[in-house]
C-alpha cells in the first residue's frame, strides 16, 4: 500500500531533530506528502475539590502560536524545497496521533521526548524499524 501522507508529530526536542532527516527520506521513497503536527496539551484542572476547583489561566492561544511560528521554522530548517503541512492543536499527544493515523493512509514517526510507547516510535524509526 504507498503511503499518500507522512506524518511527523514534533515537540521541538532534540529527538525531533533526529529524526527529520529520516522523515525527509521516507517522503521521497514514497513521494508522500508530509504533515508536521504539534499538540498542544491543556491540563484537565489544576489540584482542587469538585466544590472549589483551581482556575488559573492557561495561555492556550499564545501557545499555539507560538507553536505554529515554530513548525514553519522547522519546515524551512529542515524541510527545504518540500512542500510541508503544519497543523497545530490540542489534545492528547498519544490520543491524538492515534487519530490521525487511523484517518487514512498515514505513517507516523514519533518524537515527543518522554519515556515510554511514543519516545521508543522514534527509536525504531531512526534505527530503520518501521513504527506504524
Amino acid at each position: 500500500m504507498p503511503f499518500t501522507n507522512i506524518l511527523f508529530p514534533v515537540d521541538f526536542s532534540e529527538r525531533s531533530r533526529v529524526v527529520a532527516p529520516h522523515v525527509k527520506a521516507a517522503c521521497a521513497r514514497f513521494r508522500a506528502s508530509l504533515t508536521l503536527l504539534h499538540l498542544v496539551e491543556v491540563p484537565a484542572m489544576a489540584y482542587g475539590t469538585p466544590e472549589a476547583p483551581v482556575v488559573f489561566e492557561f495561555p492556550l492561544e499564545e501557545m499555539k502560536e507560538s507553536a505554529e511560528k515554530r513548525l514553519h521554522d522547522l519546515a524551512e530548517s529542515e524541510f527545504p524545497s518540500m512542500p510541508v503541512r503544519t497543523v497545530v492543536d490540542e489534545g492528547d499527544p498519544g490520543s491524538c496521533i492515534a487519530e490521525w493515523r487511523a484517518s487514512g493512509k498515514t505513517i507516523s514517526s514519533c518524537s515527543h521526548a518522554r519515556p515510554g510507547p511514543v519516545s521508543r516510535c522514534a527509536a525504531r524509526f531512526r534505527d530503520g524499524q518501521n513504527p506504524a
